[in-house]
């Protein structure tokens, strides 16, 4: 089971640093080269973050990339918001994608 989750955290890790730093074309490369001065992410949920299973490995996903983009980008301000349990709500968590986007996400993960 401790290899699993691992080689889970990883690659969910992976694809969220791929994204935000890795390539030319990513959210944080391109809002630095365009002149902004911050980034906003979100991150739709499926379930809660404590259940120690998909949802919290991709939050811890969410954490290092955070912290890789602000390395890699220090004169960047980077911020992130995210809402669990996007699975139970009605409309599939489209409300939410909604608020993200009114609140000013410019990229936002669903899982």
């Amino acid at each position: 089971m401790h290899r699993c989750f691992t080689v889970l955290l990883l690659s969910v890790a992976g694809v969220l640093v791929a994204t935000h730093v890795g390539a030319q074309s990513s959210p944080a490369h391109t809002a630095v080269q365009s002149g902004r001065t911050a980034l906003r992410t979100c991150y739709l949920l499926f379930g809660p973050i404590s259940d120690l299973g998909y949802t919290f490995a991709h939050n811890l996903g969410r954490v290092e990339a955070h912290r890789l983009v602000v390395e890699a980008y220090p004169g960047l301000d980077v911020s992130s918001e995210y809402a669990e349990n996007a699975f139970f709500e009605p409309d599939g968590g489209a409300a939410i994608v909604e608020r993200f986007i009114r609140n000013g996400c410019e990229v936002v993960y669903a899982t």
